[in-house]
């Protein structure tokens, strides 16, 4: 089993909080990293994909926390959020009589349908649990190195790649195979087997746990149209029209994509002087790029490598390994695009520390600054700048100029 690097946050969290709630996508390694572990290691451990635990939590969730006593965990709890009530109530009372210290590393709720955990919590366990989210693999797990923030300073890029040899092929290769990690427990595993294995279970229980679908070829329509516009803004009456729903349609099921985890929405970023020129529309991105790879038929680096999809790809992979260097450090930071309504584009920016961040995601090896015109529309603002960063598929970091560096991909 590859080591998780969230499971320093979660080991903090147990410590500081008397809840730990954990979300992401199916299959993103949750169960397995809660079981091998923690189960048995203080707490215990339960399912609510079991039917009969699920009925008794649903509708006696006092005798179901009596028979399965703290330090507990309880996995799929957004089956029965009937539970965080009581949990709230036992919380409390080892508190009250025991002190807030007492009280931490009493239950870890996990489950993949992030939107129902989070708004139940909110409702019954505000400061009283920790919330954090789980990604796939991310490459520090993949090649076995530590895990930091992704920043623009040279010395750590430097420090980042220094051993590491990842070519441009091998680049291609991993965004074919995607970051799913029984995929790399299981090497023998054909990646068209288990994706299409996943889509099937991920339509079959996580939409319909959600929905009633009324028509599920056409749910699955939209999530390979969702695949080839990944890394684009979202455009629901455009969809709508391919899809053959109404875009109040499209709009529900973008939902419920979100909620589940398998996509994420990058919002545009604008400073009160810029309202009037910057795009309004999220950016959708799929969470994990062999997903999408295998959705729309790329099933080796050769086809990749000749589709005009690899940019969007490319793009999607370096979006989601940045998040999960800021995720897995367990630092709450906000992402967002820039676009203006002249089509100048920043793919990432986001703020740390009062400075601003800015990133361009570009394959290949040979750059010019003709690429990265769009971060010239970031002069203005009211934050200090870092360097920014044009990410590509270069071996070493060099400069473009005195405000970019050229990054390779491998450092993030």
């Amino acid at each position: 089993m590859i080591e998780r690097h969230i499971k320093d946050v979660i080991d903090y969290a147990i410590e500081h909080f008397p809840c730990v709630i954990l979300t992401g996508p199916r299959q993103v390694g949750k169960s397995t990293l809660l079981t091998e572990k923690y189960d048995g290691k203080g707490f215990s451990y339960v399912t609510l994909d079991n039917t009969a635990d699920r009925f008794l939590a649903q509708n006696d969730p006092k005798t179901f926390l009596s028979i399965h006593p703290y330090p507990l965990i309880i996995d799929e709890a957004q089956k029965a959020t009937q539970l965080f009530e009581e949990i709230e109530y036992i919380i409390n009372e080892k508190r009250r009589l025991e002190g807030n210290s007492a009280a931490n590393g009493m239950y870890i709720l996990s489950g993949s349908s992030r939107k129902d955990l989070l708004e139940k919590a909110k409702e019954s366990l505000a400061g009283r649990a920790a919330l954090l989210d789980m990604s796939p693999l991310s490459l520090s797990e993949i090649i076995n190195r530590s895990n930091y923030p992704f920043t623009s300073d040279p010395k750590a890029i430097a420090k980042r790649i220094e051993g590491i040899n990842l070519n441009q092929d091998e680049i291609l290769d991993l965004i074919v195979k995607g970051q799913m990690p029984e995929l790399y427990d299981d090497k023998g595993l054909r990646g068209s087997i288990f994706y299409s294995s996943f889509i099937n279970t991920y339509l079959e229980k996580d939409v319909r746990d959600e929905i009633e679908l009324k028509d599920e070829s056409k749910f699955y329509n939209l999530i390979v149209l969702v695949a080839s516009l990944t890394g684009q803004e979202l455009n629901y009456d455009s969809l709508a029209k391919q899809v053959g729903v109404s875009a109040t349609t499209i709009k529900a099921w973008i939902s419920i994509m979100v909620k589940t985890g398998i996509v994420h929405l990058l919002q545009p970023y604008y400073e009160e002087s810029w309202t009037k020129r910057v795009a309004k529309t999220p950016k959708i991105y799929f969470f994990d790029t062999g997903i999408a790879a295998y959705l729309l038929g790329i099933d080796s680096k050769e086809t990749l490598s000749r589709s005009f999809l690899k940019g969007r790809l490319f793009e999607t992979f370096v979006v989601n390994e940045i998040r999960k260097s800021y995720e897995n450090a367990g630092d709450k930071t906000n992402f967002f695009y820039y676009r203006d309504y002249s089509q100048n584009e920043v793919d990432i920016v986001f703020i740390k520390k009062g400075m601003m961040h800015a990133i361009e995601c570009k394959f290949g090896e040979k750059h010019k600054l003709s690429d990265v015109s769009g971060f010239k529309e970031l002069e203005d603002t009211r934050y200090e700048k870092a360097k920014a960063c044009l990410i590509c598929t270069s071996d070493s970091i060099s400069a473009l100029s005195d405000k970019v560096l050229i990054v390779p991909v491998k450092s993030i």
